[in-house]
């Protein structure tokens, strides 16, 4: 992102002409004074809000926010987790997690992939249900599982914790450890220090709008 400008959002005070560059290998920590920047920075580097001025750059090219439809071979290599991330409610978990596979690889049917994340997850017993008979946290290891299933270039993370009991939350950890060293990229928000001690190899701060890199 160059000279990146954001409109506030809730009681933030919005992104001023920030720059900030992700590279494959790193792991940057996020915080900032106001939660609503945080978010609003993540939803930018998730491609969910327009700019008000400045470039996106992904791998050197400039994406286009004038159509949605510009967007999506982006938002298809970009995983994305947080709390408000959402599940289509009218349909059992299985059809969302199928949709998904089919919508990026024209896929048809659950496959082996699928299965073995379900399973690792411990939720392949809950396939036939609606996300409105789930709780809390097996909502959250469903979105889990469909980000993860996207097999994404960069993973960007919120609250990791939240909803997530410790032994859930441990197998979620292993997955990223994964990941991040088969190096792939990842950015999160979050207080929790120990997840931070782990992971963390950069720290961006947000303060009164301004981004600083360290």
């Amino acid at each position: 992102m160059s000279n990146y400008t954001l409109a506030p959002v809730g009681k933030g005070n919005g992104l001023n002409e920030i720059d900030f560059v992700l590279a494959d290998g790193d792991s940057w920590s996020i915080t900032a004074d106001l939660p609503d920047d945080a978010h609003l920075f993540m939803r930018a580097m998730a491609t969910l809000e327009n700019p008000v001025r400045g470039d996106y750059f992904y791998c050197g090219t400039r994406l286009d926010f004038s159509d949605y439809r510009f967007l999506l071979p982006y938002k298809k290599k970009i995983g994305y987790i947080s709390p408000d991330s959402a599940l289509i409610g009218n349909r059992t978990i299985e059809d969302n997690l199928l949709l998904m596979k089919s919508y990026f690889e024209n896929a048809r049917g659950i496959d082996e992939e699928t299965e073995a994340l379900c399973r690792y997850f411990q939720i392949e017993d809950k396939l036939n249900l609606r996300p409105a008979q789930l709780d809390r946290e097996d909502l959250r290891l469903a979105v889990i599982i469909r980000e993860l299933l996207k097999h994404p270039e960069m993973l960007l993370l919120e609250r990791p914790r939240d909803f997530l009991g410790p032994r859930k939350f441990a197998l979620f950890s292993a997955v990223l450890k994964e990941k991040t060293r088969s190096g792939i990229p990842l950015v999160f928000l979050t207080s929790d220090e120990e997840f931070t001690r782990d992971f963390a190899g950069r720290e961006a701060v947000i303060s009164r709008g301004f981004l600083t890199c360290s």
